[in-house]
């Protein structure tokens, strides 16, 4: 019996699976940007498939899921200046359009899934829309100064 890597053959004796392990080093995950871009599309085009062609969101968990990548594992991925790691940012990003993509249509085309996708859309993994502006701290004045007898003279 075989459990994550693991040859179970008795309850005494655990062993691992040779043709599992890695020979030294831990490889990537996606060799390639292109091996990552279309297993993030087969993701899409598979959610797109689902429900009877209805169609299911295509979150982030479960595009990990699907690729069988953890948080770290994209993070480690897509972190330095690599063209690797610009690459896998590269295709984060348009699988971020096409899951914004994906909740703004179904919202403006089904009204009763419309607050749960604006929902979905607020979260940064989706789009990460606000609901009012960001307050940034700085706040400015004008002050319109014609018409006051001495002008600007008269607030010094």
């Amino acid at each position: 019996m075989r459990h994550r890597g693991w040859e179970l053959s008795g309850m005494s004796e655990i062993k691992p699976n040779k043709e599992f392990m890695n020979k030294g080093g831990r490889p990537r995950k996606l060799e390639t940007v292109e091996d990552f871009r279309r297993g993030v599309y087969a993701y899409h085009a598979k959610c797109e498939a689902e429900n009877d062609g209805e169609g299911v969101f295509p979150d982030f968990a479960g595009l990990r899921l699907y690729l069988k990548l953890s948080k770290a594992d994209i993070k480690a991925m897509s972190e330095g200046d690599s063209e690797y790691a610009q690459g896998i940012r590269a295709v984060l990003d348009e699988s971020q359009d096409m899951r914004e993509s994906w909740l703004a249509r179904k919202m403006t085309s089904d009204n009763k899934r419309a607050i749960g996708c604006l929902n979905a859309l607020k979260q940064p993994e989706n789009g990460g829309y606000i609901d009012k502006p960001v307050d940034t701290g700085e706040k400015t004045l004008t002050i319109n100064v014609a018409g006051i007898k001495g002008g600007a003279k008269a607030f010094k």
